[in-house]
């Protein structure tokens, strides 16, 4: 607390740093890397890891809000009954719908099944390769945090009413984006109007490493002039 991360290591190496979370750093890759998106635009880039959350680019310009919590989706409460989240709050999106999660849930209900290659000790990849080779339990439980997930971006698109949708992150790595491209496309086509629809693309990041190590590179020439004429910068 009352720490700025950023100025002790430019003090300390004598050069630029910046720093910015993982969703906003994919969503900043995402912005530089596709020519069709246009500063007219609206993107939420979905990160789908061991926590759920997204990065927002309207009009050229990232949202971080006030404190810089915009685009915490993981933390939207999705069931008021639910499970105590770390944020303090109950039946936080991510609870449902992370890697973290998923792995969680298959660890306690493979003890009931005997018919699925998962055991207590499953990893998050043994879970993914499970979904991939159609083991019930493990796509049972994809498809909950699927239903789960339509029920977040549902919410973003009328938050934010953006033109592109990315899915990004390590669901995506694992091999599993299209089964949630899939997914998602058919609940949004059933709930979400069409004339809304038309103006919108759903599609999976490109990126087959980590978006965050990417996106860092994304970030720091989003600041390049900064960089180069900035004197705050050229003084350390």
């Amino acid at each position: 607390n009352n720490v700025n991360i950023c100025d002790e290591l430019r003090r300390e190496f004598r050069l630029p740093v910046f720093a910015e979370n993982d969703a906003n750093v994919g969503a900043l890759n995402e912005w530089q890397s596709d020519s069709s998106i246009t500063d007219q635009d609206t993107l939420v880039y979905l990160a789908l890891s061991t926590g759920t959350s997204c990065g927002i680019i309207s009009h050229g310009a990232l949202l971080r809000g006030a404190q810089g919590l915009a685009g915490e989706i993981g933390h939207m409460t999705v069931n008021v009954n639910g499970p105590l989240c770390r944020c303090g709050r109950r039946g936080c999106l991510e609870l449902y719908t992370s890697t973290a999660a998923m792995k969680r849930l298959a660890q306690i209900r493979c003890v009931h099944d005997t018919d699925t290659v998962l055991t207590p000790a499953c990893t998050r990849p043994d879970f993914f390769s499970a979904v991939l080779a159609g083991d019930k339990l493990a796509a049972s439980i994809f498809e909950e945090a699927m239903d789960y997930l339509s029920v977040g971006i549902m919410n973003m698109i009328y938050l934010y009413n953006p033109s592109v949708i990315v899915l990004g992150d390590e669901m995506i790595m694992r091999q599993a984006g299209k089964l949630i491209l899939d997914y998602q496309s058919k609940k949004l086509h059933a709930h979400i109007r069409p004339e809304i629809l038309n103006r919108l693309t759903l599609r999976l990041s490109s990126l087959i490493s980590d978006p965050a190590f990417v996106g860092a590179g994304s970030l720091v020439t989003s600041h390049i002039s900064d960089i180069l004429y900035d004197y705050h910068y050229l003084d350390t």
